[in-house]
């Protein structure tokens, strides 16, 4: 299997993102449609993993503004040749992402791992899941019925406006 994306175009040359052997490389294409893969020891190798989550769900990848393909679950790993490269985490709804600058050193392995900021505010959506799911089966009494539902919406509505102000940097990174 063989995939190329476009990532600079200089004036000799084509700079692309080529899947090869389930790996990214960074190929240069000549202007005659040449494409020359490096398997030299000088390419740098970044991971970039997700943190386990009971269900996993998939996000963009880009690289230097350059969408590279989607990742789910599995580490993705990529070559690239010694720089500084904008990783970027893009959740499948347009709004949410995440990036982070990494400073990738000559034939250095270097791995990123990314998680949403959303920890406590999952748990506490899922307790008031539950609660909503029993309120079909049970009748809660009246005061507490009309509080319950006064909570709910305000922290639904603190979550979206929470999320409006994050949505640029929704994700956590750790590079080691």
């Amino acid at each position: 299997m063989f995939y190329a994306r476009v990532l600079k175009n200089d004036k000799s040359d084509l700079y692309i993102f080529c899947f090869f052997i389930k790996s990214l490389y960074l190929c240069r294409m000549d202007m005659k449609g040449h494409v020359s893969l490096s398997f030299e020891n000088r390419m740098s190798e970044l991971i970039i993993t997700t943190k386990k989550q009971i269900l996993p769900l998939p996000h963009y990848l880009a690289i230097n503004d350059e969408v590279l393909g989607i990742i789910k679950d599995k580490p993705v790993d990529i070559r690239l040749p010694e720089g500084e490269w904008k990783v970027t985490i893009r959740s499948m709804y347009r709004f949410i992402e995440g990036s982070t600058v990494v400073d990738v050193h000559d034939g250095a392995v270097t791995h990123i791992s990314f998680s949403d900021r959303e920890r406590w505010w999952n748990w506490l959506f899922n307790i008031d899941l539950i609660l909503w799911v029993l309120k079909f089966f049970f009748t809660i009494p009246e005061p507490w019925d009309t509080i319950y539902e006064i909570v709910s919406n305000g922290f639904f509505a603190i979550w979206l406006l929470r999320l409006w102000i994050i949505r640029k940097r929704y994700f956590k990174f750790k590079i080691k």
